[in-house]
């Protein structure tokens, strides 16, 4: 780029003007050019307002700062309103109030409440285990799960996010403690799409080894048919065995 009548490239100007790399190619990205690229701190004059960056929305201009440096006020999408320098928000530098930074460290302190040293809550325990069994080679169940291509979804496997994800999922979704995470298709993912939290014997119905029949059009377990039928599940598991189908599996006595 050329600058003073000399033709250099970006990096040999940083060197020169001791401005970074990278803060020179957002100054050229968002349109300076010239002396004011090379400028330790850009002042912002140009009218920004009603422009948005990040989750701030200039609104208005207001007096400099006692450095000269021009000075907006921002609304910020959680609703506060706050003044701020422009070229700080206009760069990237700051994307929000301070509510950003709040949120990040209140999920942060939640987390860790959760994971505490020895105490570890349930609903922690179930998270790091779903993930446990889907990426932990070493784990008993990772043949039936991660060795079968299951796997956990980006919105709860996020390090930073993760938990939170799945904790506001999960009590936005039924949980209790007496419930444990099941998949509604067996071979699907661990997903909230895919996920539900459901009772031991609700869960022990959507195994894969279940196994299910057809009476009536309807599918049922042959758990579900012992009971809606007061037979033990080892009488209609026989007939199943020995080859009745339909209603002969549940009639009083086998001719």
């Amino acid at each position: 780029m050329e600058i003073y009548g000399e033709i250099k490239t970006v990096a040999e100007w940083s060197k020169i003007c001791g401005v970074r790399h990278d803060v020179l190619l957002k100054r050229i990205k968002n349109g300076y050019s010239g002396t004011e690229l090379l400028q330790k701190e850009i002042q912002i004059h140009k009218d920004i307002a009603r422009m948005k960056f990040n989750s701030l929305t200039a609104i208005e201009r207001v007096e400099n700062d006692k450095n000269g440096n021009a000075m907006w006020l921002f609304s910020c999408e959680c609703g506060n309103k706050k003044i701020m320098k422009g070229s700080t928000v206009s760069n990237g530098y700051i994307k929000s109030c301070g509510c950003l930074l709040k949120m990040a460290n209140k999920d942060k302190n939640i987390k860790h409440g959760y994971s505490r040293a020895g105490k570890k809550e349930r609903i922690y325990e179930t998270w790091a285990r779903m993930k446990s069994r889907c990426y932990n080679s070493k784990t008993k169940r990772f043949e039936d799960y991660g060795g079968r291509g299951i796997t956990v979804c980006d919105e709860w496997l996020d390090k930073e996010r993760g938990f939170m994800n799945f904790y506001n999922w999960s009590m936005a979704n039924g949980y209790a403690k007496n419930l444990t995470i099941d998949r509604i298709d067996v071979n699907g993912n661990y997903e909230p799409s895919n996920c539900r939290w459901a009772t031991d014997i609700e869960q022990n119905r959507n195994r894969r080894n279940t196994i299910k029949v057809e009476i009536e059009g309807r599918i049922v377990t042959l758990a579900e048919l012992a009971s809606q039928h007061d037979l033990s599940y080892s009488t209609i598991w026989y007939r199943y065995k020995n080859g009745p189908r339909g209603m002969e599996l549940f009639q009083p006595k086998m001719k």
